[in-house]
């Protein structure tokens, strides 16, 4: 189970050599909740310091 579990780790982050899935089994990889990537938002800012478009040429 844990095996299957590394290798799925694996090949998602495309990693198809033998030590790849022993670091992942050594470490305990397999056993942490998978989560989902984060996505960051820029928003913009307002502060007397930051200058807009016009202020370029």
């Amino acid at each position: 189970m844990r095996l299957n579990k590394a290798c799925a780790i694996a090949n998602k982050e495309s990693l198809f050599q033998l030590k790849n899935i022993k670091a992942i089994l050594v470490s305990n990889r397999d056993k942490l909740p998978e989560t989902s990537p984060v996505q960051f938002a820029l928003l913009p800012q307002d502060h007397e310091n930051i200058r807009g478009a016009k202020s370029f040429y």
